[in-house]
């Protein structure tokens, strides 16, 4: 189960994983559209987050009983789309570098976030839950007209880049009362239904 905060936990926990791959470590990776200034900053990568969607397969996922007495609505789940943008001053060093990401994504591809603490045990009921799950991490297929479009939108010329698909991000909602159970199967009042008869 996780918080609001479980999209920014996704990014830094992908941003970790590519860094531990690479020379500069995750603080050369930088969470922001690729440009001429993470260029200027010297960093490795730009690692943009450009795409969220509802994962329509988790739509139907029944509600959860929280104890005795509560029930915790389906979540809104995501799937995470990044562009992945190797930086440097030079082809043969970009090349270097988006191999280097890649073979370490490939190794691991699933990426487990650690246990929750007692804070954010606490917090479950308060829709404030942290990030308790693992993530699933794929290289995307991605025609070159619509990555065309990407670097379109960005006022840039095509870069070489890949796109990497992050599932499941979930997005709970607060517990809230259950129900009470169906203890009667009669429908209306005694009377009503002895009129009928």
């Amino acid at each position: 189960m996780s918080g609001t905060d479980a999209i920014w936990r996704a990014s830094t926990l992908l941003r970790q994983r590519i860094g531990a791959a690479v020379e500069g470590g995750d603080g050369s990776i930088q969470l922001s559209p690729p440009n001429t200034e993470n260029d200027q900053a010297g960093a490795d990568f730009s690692l943009w987050l450009y795409r969220l969607i509802e994962n329509e397969h988790q739509k139907n996922v029944p509600s959860q009983r929280v104890g005795e007495a509560r029930l915790r609505p389906t979540p809104l789940v995501l799937d995470l789309y990044y562009l992945l943008t190797p930086l440097g001053a030079n082809e043969e060093t970009r090349q270097l570098r988006l191999g280097e990401a890649m073979r370490a994504i490939h190794a691991a591809p699933i990426i487990r976030s650690d246990p929750p603490d007692a804070a954010e045990r606490e917090a479950e009921d308060d829709g404030r839950l942290g990030f308790r799950e693992e993530l699933h991490v794929q290289l995307f297929r991605l025609g070159l007209e619509e990555l065309t479009r990407i670097w379109e939108s960005l006022s840039q010329p095509l870069r070489l880049s890949v796109v990497y698909q992050v599932r499941f991000i979930r997005l709970d909602l607060p517990a809230s009362a259950a129900p009470a159970p169906v203890t009667d199967r009669r429908v209306g009042s005694t009377a009503e239904t002895e009129g009928a008869l």
